[in-house]
């Protein structure tokens, strides 16, 4: 009996893991993350080999387990994949990133050519335009909190505009309280659950 409920603990602990690390390869495919988690990889790996040691009498625990390794198996095969294409340059998202960037890059030049002719805007233009990248960070992260939830098997939505409020009001809070040049925010998956936590710039 207790090989049974310390089996159901473990495989429960596994998947939770496994939902994490599913996240963390989606957030690095797509650029946001820079490195591989390759060490949580190994993390998984090595408890599913570890779980055949245990004697798994109940049988929906035991299919559970069999379902994992499954899981597992099929999404490195696919990471695997992945890796390979983007190690040849075949990867689609990387190339749009690429294409992306060469595309900024491109509109930044031409625009350096009229920079001396939108020096003399009002302030009330300036403070808008100042405003566009944190608006941006915004809706990057409540993209990714989605994107999060999704991954890790949640329906739950949120609003754009009340996270928008709470995280302005977290920033501000932060700010007073720390005396800090800025604050960004970063979704972290811990525990089969997603939370954005605030990173504060000195």
């Amino acid at each position: 009996m207790a090989d049974v409920i310390r089996g159901r603990k473990e495989v429960d602990e596994i998947e939770n893991k496994l939902k994490e690390l599913i996240h963390e390869y989606e957030m690095f495919f797509q650029g946001i993350e820079r490195v591989e988690p390759e060490k949580k990889r190994d993390d998984v790996k090595r408890l599913l080999q570890k779980m055949y040691g245990l004697k798994l009498n109940n049988a929906i625990v035991k299919q559970k387990f069999a379902n994992l390794i499954s899981r597992f198996n099929t999404y490195q095969h696919q990471w695997d994949n992945v890796l390979l294409q983007i190690e040849r340059g075949t990867y689609r998202r990387e190339l749009a990133k690429i294409k992306l960037k060469e595309k900024l890059k491109s509109s930044t030049d031409d625009s350096n050519e009229d920079e001396q002719l939108n020096q003399n805007r009002d302030d009330s233009q300036k403070s808008y335009q100042n405003e566009q990248p944190k608006e941006k960070n915004y809706e990057q992260i409540h993209k990714q909190y989605q994107m999060a939830q999704k991954l890790l098997g949640s329906d739950s939505t949120i609003d754009f505009e009340k996270m928008k409020e709470r995280l302005k009001q977290q920033e501000e809070m932060i700010k007073e309280k720390y005396k800090c040049k800025d604050v960004e925010f970063k979704i972290v998956v811990k525990e089969g659950k997603a939370t954005i936590r605030p990173i504060i710039i000195e």
